[in-house]
């Protein structure tokens, strides 16, 4: 895919790959993994990846790694010991949903229409998102997910609630309003594609395989 806003793009900040059902997929999975851990290298990293059974996480070839040493996760207890999941990529999200906001209510101040969204303005105000979800957000995750032993069981969720008072709720009505649509609170915007699949099963024979690995 060489999407037509890409046009006279030299680089993005992240790293981007694209498929027709949108999915992570083994290969893309191995591709990052692969590139992130030359990157670590050349920083001179030692890096701990943890990762969860989702089925585009298959068994790399370890010894390929330099920097990095994958640790899976126990099955099933994902929600429970994955840092992401305790409140990292609730935080992203908002940061996120909030830049689109912005960038929709510019729009519609400039007369522009609510359309001009396109992949590169995502993927920049994903960067950006992304840098806003601060280090001690980040920590207070993994203390949550018993990495370590501190009573944090609700400073994500003080964090999350501070910035979703922090203008959102303004600025979300204001969009509603130019939108004529009342009924959907931020809270769902920000989880609209929780349920969203990204990820195909995997096949019998593809099972089969991990086994004999």
């Amino acid at each position: 895919m060489n999407p037509r806003c890409f046009k006279r793009v030299k680089s993005l900040l992240v790293f981007h790959e694209s498929n027709k059902k949108a999915w992570v997929t083994s290969s893309v999975y191995e591709d990052w993994l692969h590139k992130i851990d030359h990157k670590f290298q050349r920083e001179n990293r030692k890096v701990l990846l943890l990762v969860d059974n989702c089925p585009a996480h298959p068994k790399v070839l370890i010894q390929t790694l330099k920097a990095i040493k994958v640790v899976d996760l126990p099955t099933n207890l994902t929600a429970k010991l994955q840092p992401m999941y305790q409140g990292i990529i609730k935080n992203l999200k908002v940061n996120y949903r909030r830049r689109i906001i912005k960038r929709l209510l510019k729009a519609s101040d400039e007369k522009m229409g609510l359309t001009g969204l396109n992949l590169l303005d995502a993927i920049f105000d994903l960067n950006k998102a992304w840098t806003d979800v601060t280090s001690d957000t980040i920590a207070n995750c993994f203390r949550k997910a018993d990495f370590v032993k501190t009573d944090v069981e609700n400073l994500a969720t003080q964090e999350q609630d501070e910035i979703l008072s922090d203008g959102t709720s303004e600025e979300w009505d204001d969009l509603q309003r130019i939108l004529a649509c009342t009924e959907v609170t931020f809270e769902d915007f920000i989880d609209m594609d929780t349920s969203v699949i990204i990820v195909g099963e995997p096949t019998d024979s593809k099972i089969l395989d991990n086994m004999k690995a």
